[in-house]
């Protein structure tokens, strides 16, 4: 049977905090990055900007211009 195509997702910026015991860590001056409810994970710098789209998000360096 195939799978029903999710034309309708949308993207939401979300922090959680995490377990005092989980094992999840990062080198100094990085925070953690998860999507897809732990599907992908992965270390970025501490200064980058998460900037959530309609259906992704957008990682970037600086702040967008206004």
């Amino acid at each position: 049977m195939a799978k029903r195509k999710k034309s309708n997702l949308q993207c939401m910026k979300e922090t959680l905090e995490l377990k005092p015991d989980h094992y999840w860590e990062s080198p100094p001056d990085y925070k953690i990055f998860v999507a897809g409810r732990g599907a992908v994970r992965f270390n970025v710098p501490q200064n980058w900007v998460f900037e959530p789209q309609e259906k992704s998000f957008k990682l970037s360096q600086t702040e967008p211009p206004v």
